[in-house]
């Protein structure tokens, strides 16, 4: 979230264009000392960028600083789709690059609470009280907040830990801000290459997973922005900062329309695993959950590993798989969909005579996403037994 709009992709026009968009406001809280804060803070110690109009000054400052590539698309996103705006939309971009959620969870709250110790390698707590707290003060209404978090549990397996405490943080953060119906839109991680050195493979594809425990938050109003298919081999700062915000941006307006704005043609929603059943013995048809707005139509779309490529080992990328239960997995051979192109078909040639118990898809740190809606969403990873 901290990647500015002058390191993404087609940002210099995106911020020559900003003048025409004066009714998006910004305001960048600044870091400070908050990796220090134990206790949370009436007002920020530090302020980045005050208030302002969007302007090419205000939002094309220097590489991760202000303003945040992904705040300022969405919000020219919406007021795209909305019309001539007559309200300003402000924007605040509240973040620390590479940081674990426990430095973002309230002392007081349900995660501190209900999931064990704190964990993570950035603090406990202590983004929150700098950085998040003064916000709550108030006066101040909130519609909904943008997510982009994540890379720094998968780091230090924390994935375990985030799968008890993403609800609740997002249940915390609802309560803090006495909004208890905000939209809350998180980013379902890229694909990116293990540039740390630090983590098991497996541990972003399993952190993917406990990011979608999220989608049990009470309330509702919880948006899965699906972007595994925007992985950037040769992004510059290295492939954990892809550099196409735009896609993401989109992605997140479009739930913001649909669940805030009531629209309701706006596909919004990747499509989901639903059940599986056997065709025969080496073959399966997996089923997923209809989007409406959406057809409930699924495509094919040509993609391929980007091995070699940004240091990019190819057994970092994954397609389809079919366990047996001998619990070994194989790789699907054969890839189709149903006639009416509303299931997928997968069979696999040697299965050394085991039966199948269980299929996963785009389950590695680099997703090879080849299975979308219609629409143009991508499915969300799945891994699940018959």
């Amino acid at each position: 979230m901290q990647f500015s709009l002058n390191a993404s992709l087609g940002g210099s026009g995106f911020i020559a264009d900003s003048i025409n968009h004066p009714l998006i406001r910004v305001f960048t809280v600044g870091q400070g000392s908050g990796m220090r804060v134990d206790h949370p803070l009436q007002q920020f110690l530090d302020i980045e960028q005050p208030w302002a109009v969007a302007s090419p000054s205000s939002v094309g400052h220097g590489d991760f600083s202000y303003f945040s590539a992904l705040c300022y698309l969405f919000a020219r996103e919406v007021q795209a789709s909305l019309g001539e705006p007559t309200m300003p939309m402000g924007m605040i971009s509240d973040n620390w690059g590479g940081t674990c959620l426990s430095s973002w969870a309230p002392s007081d709250g349900r995660v501190a609470t209900e999931c064990a110790k704190c964990t993570g390698t950035s603090g406990c707590s202590n983004l929150y009280n700098a950085m998040i707290a003064p916000l709550t003060v108030g006066p101040l209404a909130i519609e909904g907040f943008l997510w982009s978090q994540g890379e720094c549990d998968a780091d230090c397996n924390n994935t375990q830990f985030y799968e008890c405490a993403f609800p609740r943080f997002i249940e915390d953060w609802r309560g803090a801000f006495s909004a208890p119906e905000a939209l809350f839109s998180f980013q379902v991680l890229p694909a990116y290459v293990n540039d740390s050195g630090r983590f098991n493979p497996y541990s972003l594809p399993y952190e993917r997973a406990a990011q979608l425990e999220g989608l049990k938050a009470s309330g509702g109003m919880v948006h899965a922005t699906n972007t595994i298919d925007c992985g950037d081999a040769l992004a510059p700062y290295g492939s954990v900062h892809p550099r196409d915000k735009l896609t993401v941006a989109k992605r997140m307006a479009a739930g913001a329309l649909a669940m805030v704005y009531y629209n309701t043609t706006i596909p919004y929603l990747s499509p989901a695993y639903q059940s599986a059943t056997l065709v025969d013995s080496n073959s399966v048809q997996i089923d997923f959950s209809p989007t409406p707005p959406a057809s409930g139509l699924l495509s094919l779309r040509p993609a391929a590993c980007p091995a070699g490529v940004g240091g990019l080992p190819a057994s970092e990328c994954s397609w389809f798989e079919i366990q047996t239960v001998d619990g070994l997995w194989h790789n699907a051979t054969g890839v189709s969909l149903s006639p009416d192109s509303k299931s997928l078909l997968l069979s696999a040639n040697d299965l050394g005579g085991q039966k199948m118990n269980a299929t996963r898809g785009f389950f590695s740190p680099w997703p090879v996403v080849v299975l979308f809606s219609m629409e143009g969403l991508p499915v969300l990873p799945w891994w699940e037994a018959f």
